[in-house]
């Protein structure tokens, strides 16, 4: 998403940000409140009705500009697509953002609205299946096919709807009748299942729970309470119908628990897990029926973010060409000007070694089978075969590394949850390996194994070497301060 491994997802956030805007602000919560009987006219209208405006432009402007570039990036570059399907994709994307570019202009002719529904539907299940044939685990890609498979099952009942239109009335049968209903049950079933299809492993709760907390508390007032603001806030804000009984709202409440639930948990992790956040926030804030051109960009892009949240898990076949130019790049990115390559074709190590901040490093790339399959940092005097005072393993991780001494807690709860350290220092004083202006940085950029020898090196390694590149520069200060610190 976003061009390469190196975009920034903070243009991702600021869409979901100016999305979640739009929804309060805009759809759901506002246009009751704006009322003269609840707020009279006057400054803090005036400027909360200019930020509804803003967000919703600035959100259309946005995700219409991030599903171009994310659509081209599957189109130009290696991607989840196969180059078979390429020509499909490029044909629909062709028809499906000239289109959406003009619904943001201006209203589209009949016709042209159903050419725009059909081209995003076809365009979304082709994302959608790049990312389940890519592979990765059976959960992410059962929850691409619910998450997508809303988009279809609307697609009758929004041609038959305006072919209606065209015919001065007419009636809808009842086949897309039964389509649109099984669409917004689909869309029900997708928010509910992203809770244990997409939650992380070991994921951090006080933070998910507190968020899910709120939500829950505030909609089932509403939901219960003030019948008429539930209905505008489901129909206007998510696209659904709410139901009249009891037990059906339950299972609405039930679903946006676990949809907001996963969505924060993923949030707060770094790396795929938080772009695969973005992924789910986008598509459920798109809502199901889609009647602005802002909403079928966020739901394009909030697929994106899924299927290169993916991609990103994947292990990165690559061949000869791609391999040396990786560990080149990885070199340029050091400033060395040598690199060390030892092994077979298709089963190298690239081996770049620098001196940085006065301190020697050492970046080791290994490729089996020509899949990249390992990355090491390593800075100072760090023995490979020597279990490590200090070492944090990421819980959700596969062992990479040797270990010794008690696992002993931080305090920090979140950070806790994510790592498992064991330590086998005596320590008289304060820990500066794990002190508060640390541990950011560590759970920001560990996501394997990490060894400490206080005062004479540290050892990186990572369950995820394609995301090196990107991250070396902060790696590698990250480990030169652990080294110097004693």
């Amino acid at each position: 998403m976003q061009g390469s491994r190196s975009s920034k997802p903070s243009l991702v956030a600021v869409l979901c940000t100016l999305l979640a805007l739009d929804f309060g602000l805009r759809r759901a919560l506002w246009p009751v409140l704006r009322s003269d009987r609840l707020m009279a006219s006057g400054a803090l209208r005036d400027v909360t009705d200019f930020t509804a405006r803003f967000a919703f432009n600035a959100a259309t402007v946005m995700g219409i500009t991030l599903a171009v570039l994310g659509l081209a990036r599957l189109l130009v570059r290696r991607s989840i697509v196969p180059r078979g399907a390429k020509a499909a994709v490029g044909a629909l994307a062709t028809a499906f953002l000239p289109l959406l570019m003009l619904a943001a202009w201006r209203p589209l002719p009949l016709v042209l609205a159903i050419y725009l529904q059909a081209s995003f539907s076809c365009l979304l299940c082709l994302v959608m299946l790049g990312g389940v044939l890519a592979g990765g685990a059976p959960r992410a890609r059962l929850a691409l096919l619910l998450m997508a498979l809303p988009a279809v099952l609307i697609l009758p009942w929004v041609m038959a709807t305006l072919n209606a239109a065209r015919s001065d009335g007419a009636l809808v049968s009842a086949g897309p009748r039964l389509a649109e209903w099984a669409g917004e049950l689909a869309a029900v079933v997708a928010a509910a299942a992203a809770l244990p299809l997409l939650l992380p492993r070991r994921p951090s709760l006080a933070v998910p729970a507190l968020a899910t907390g709120a939500v829950l508390a505030t909609a089932g007032f509403v939901c219960f309470h003030e019948a008429d603001l539930a209905l505008r806030v489901a129909s206007d804000g998510f696209g659904l119908d709410l139901p009249p009984s009891t037990p059906g709202r339950l299972l609405f409440l039930a679903a946006l628990g676990a949809w907001a639930f996963a969505s924060v948990a993923l949030l707060v992790r770094p790396g795929p897990e938080r772009l695969r956040g973005y992924g789910v926030v986008l598509i459920g804030l798109a809502g199901f029926r889609l009647d602005a051109p802002v909403h079928y960009a966020a739901a394009m892009v909030g697929m994106l973010c899924l299927v290169e949240s993916i991609a990103r898990e994947l292990p990165s076949a690559m061949g000869d060409d791609a391999w040396r130019a990786l560990v080149q790049r990885v070199a340029a990115r050091l400033g060395a000007v040598e690199v060390a390559m030892a092994g077979t074709p298709g089963f190298e190590t690239g081996r770049v070694v620098v001196t940085r901040d006065g301190e020697t490093l050492e970046v080791s790339l290994g490729r089996e089978a020509g899949t990249l399959r390992s990355a090491e940092v390593v800075v100072g005097h760090a023995p490979s075969q020597e279990a490590p005072p200090l070492s944090l393993q990421l819980r959700a991780a596969p062992r990479l590394g040797r270990a010794r001494g008690d696992e002993v807690a931080t305090g920090d709860v979140a950070f806790d949850q994510r790592f498992r350290t064991l330590d086998a220092r005596s320590l008289s004083g304060r820990d500066r390996l794990l002190d508060d202006d640390l541990r950011p940085r560590l759970a920001e950029h560990v996501d394997g194994w990490l060894g400490v020898w206080p005062g004479a090196g540290a050892r990186y390694r990572t369950h995820n070497p394609g995301t090196l590149e990107e991250r070396l520069p902060a790696v590698a200060d990250l480990l030169i301060e652990l080294k110097k610190r004693d």
